[in-house]
């Protein structure tokens, strides 16, 4: 997940694109994580 938005942000010409990306991937991270401690709860649950 990082190494995408990694990447894209070395190879962005635009400077200020950089903390859109960084924004997104923090985002995504946030998201995910709330996805799998729900999956973990459901599961313990079960």
């Amino acid at each position: 997940m990082h190494g995408l938005f990694f990447s894209k942000y070395i190879h962005s010409k635009n400077y200020r694109d950089i903390n859109v990306w960084l924004t997104v991937d923090l985002y995504m991270n946030i998201l995910v994580d709330a996805l799998l401690f729900k999956k973990s709860i459901i599961a313990s649950k079960a």
